[in-house]
């Protein structure tokens, strides 16, 4: 072997240990190196017109980093307390809770002129009280446990929380400032021709702004939604749970039901049977709609892909990478689509004449 391979060689062998071993390093962070990424990528046109202003690519990109923080930061605020208040409130009163609950259903008899109360009676009788107490206790222990592991939970990981708000930080920063000239270098590595570099970019960069603008638009839907129904049904803090569901709407397949399926379980326990039926019955229809037919559509006619490719990119990236599997996802869908036709053209357009021709070539030697 010649010097310069042996040269080349270990500096291959160089370049994989050392990218395993950054991989490891940012392994913990990479989730929140990506979100920076589609936070800088998202806020990329402002930062545009503010450096008109500022004259400062990197200031631009600081002010825009701080504003888009602080606002997270902002919103957790005025949710996150209210929420452990209400949450408080529940696990220290579900005792009592519980044992009223039951001593009005054991009042209720089959002779009652109340359907509500034969039912009840109906159920005691043929299920029995104990059952019934059983199974109502072990509901309340586990949403009392919930409430009190996700608290815990919480404050427990607030210091991990707070650093990946930091990572978040400095990579949205660096992102808007560094994020053009990475694209830049990354295709220059990219041994293809310079069109077919454009149509790959185009097509990342109409997948990106379709599954952002897709899942906002249904986001904001859903939180607008679920809010007017938690007033409409007399529920506390309508606000609050409108944006916890925008916020979770984000996030499929848990979507906003892990927000309205709790709230109605809870109104059943607390004898609220018609609340607790309309939330469910209404949050499933709208929601169910706008989740698993509506974000498809809207998100399929930016990107180019049919509703169940972009629906099954979704799904299989969240079970592959997690949460930012909602964008990974229809991105590789969309790029192996792109891909297979640049080397379906390649080969029916330009591959086709050299390969017959190496072809006749080999013939000949053979």
């Amino acid at each position: 072997m010649k010097r310069e391979d042996l040269n080349r060689l270990f500096i291959v062998i160089l370049f994989l240990i050392i990218a395993y071993l950054s991989f490891i390093i940012l392994k913990s962070f990479l989730i929140s190196l990506f979100i920076g990424a589609i936070i800088a990528y998202m806020i990329h046109p402002l930062h545009s017109r503010l450096m008109r202003i500022t004259r400062s690519e990197r200031f631009s990109a600081i002010i825009l980093s701080l504003a888009a923080i602080t606002i997270i930061v902002v919103v957790s605020a005025l949710i996150i307390p209210e929420i452990i208040t209400e949450g408080g409130k529940f696990y220290q009163s579900s005792d009592e809770i519980l044992l009223n609950k039951f001593e009005e259903l054991k009042r209720c008899s089959s002779d009652s002129e109340d359907l509500k109360c034969k039912i009840i009676a109906y159920i005691l009788e043929n299920v029995g009280e104990k059952t019934i107490e059983g199974i109502g206790i072990t509901i309340m222990e586990s949403t009392s446990d919930f409430i009190k592991n996700t608290v815990i939970a919480f404050f427990t990981n607030l210091p991990n929380l707070v650093l990946q708000l930091i990572v978040i930080l400095f990579s949205t920063s660096y992102f808007l400032h560094k994020g053009s000239g990475i694209v830049e270098r990354t295709l220059k590595l990219i041994p293809i021709k310079k069109s077919q570099k454009s149509r790959i970019t185009k097509r990342i960069d109409d997948v990106m702004k379709g599954v952002i603008f897709g899942n906002i638009i249904i986001a904001v839907i859903e939180g607008v939604i679920g809010g007017l129904i938690f007033l409409f049904l007399g529920i506390n803090m309508p606000f609050i749970w409108g944006l916890l569901i925008m916020f979770f709407a984000l996030i499929p397949p848990l979507c906003s039901a892990i927000i309205w399926a709790p709230v109605a379980i809870i109104l059943f326990i607390l004898g609220e049977y018609t609340k607790a039926m309309l939330l469910a019955v209404s949050c499933l229809a709208i929601m169910g709609y706008l989740d698993n037919i509506l974000r498809p559509q809207i998100i399929s006619k930016r990107v180019r892909l049919s509703s169940i490719w972009v629906l099954v990119g979704v799904f299989g990236g969240l079970n592959t990478f997690g949460f930012v599997g909602i964008f990974i996802g229809p991105l590789i869908i969309a790029l192996f689509v792109i891909l297979l036709t640049l080397v379906g053209e390649e080969w029916t357009e330009e591959g086709g004449d050299r390969g017959e021709t190496r072809l006749k070539n080999n013939l000949q030697k053979g």
